[in-house]
């Protein structure tokens, strides 16, 4: 027991060896390939001196090596202390929006103000012919409104322009007409504002 302790005094006062770059580029490759296995070592070191050294290198790599039955090299992977890191999350702000009540008021209900209908009168349109002339002799009956301004009788062909040929509030109108001419007549009773509150229509052929 004493030649063993002695033996190892005199390894912990021996320098370290060198650190290979090819062992420690071989270990790396080892570690990115394989994952890491713990396998107790077996096998102890011929040399303490350079176990020592071999075994400061491993740890100054992260690691420590052992020798299996099968003559493979293992790699046990130390840990490294685990960091704590306190982690202080600030509060999430939180902002308070303080909406103010609105209180919207319903429209008030649409008023649809809708005239009444003035139903149109029929002015029972009556068209003569006096030979001797010869002309034609239209009446029709007065308008019973109490919108009415005035009347209206126009004169056409049929396929041809329509002409006023009377415009006031009497009821009768007389004017000069070509013999065998075939004319259409339209009498309007209006208001001031042009809206149509009666109507009749006749044809007469002249003499």
């Amino acid at each position: 027991m004493s030649d063993v302790r002695a033996t190892l005094a005199a390894a912990a006062v021996q320098p370290a060896p060198p650190i290979d770059p090819t062992f420690v580029q071989r270990l790396e490759q080892r570690l990115v390939a394989a994952p890491a296995e713990v396998v107790r070592p077996r096998r102890r070191w011929a040399f303490p001196a350079v176990a020592a050294a071999v075994t400061l290198a491993a740890l100054a790599a992260g690691v420590v090596l052992g020798r299996g039955s099968d003559g493979d090299d293992r790699v046990q992977t130390i840990p490294p202390a685990a960091s704590t890191t306190a982690t202080s999350s600030a509060p999430s702000s939180t902002t308070s929006t303080t909406t103010g009540t609105t209180t919207t008021a319903a429209p008030p209900p649409s008023t649809t103000t809708t005239s009444p209908t003035i139903a149109s009168q029929d002015l029972r349109l009556r068209c003569s012919t006096d030979p001797g002339a010869p002309s034609i002799t239209c009446t029709w009956d007065g308008s019973t409104s109490a919108a009415f301004a005035r009347f209206e009788l126009r004169r056409h062909t049929g396929d041809g322009p329509t002409n006023v040929v009377y415009r006031g509030d009497r009821t009768e109108f007389t004017e000069a007409s070509l013999r065998g001419a075939r004319w259409f007549y339209d009498v309007v009773a209006m208001s001031a504002d042009g809206a149509v509150l009666g109507a009749g229509s006749t044809t007469v052929t002249c003499c």
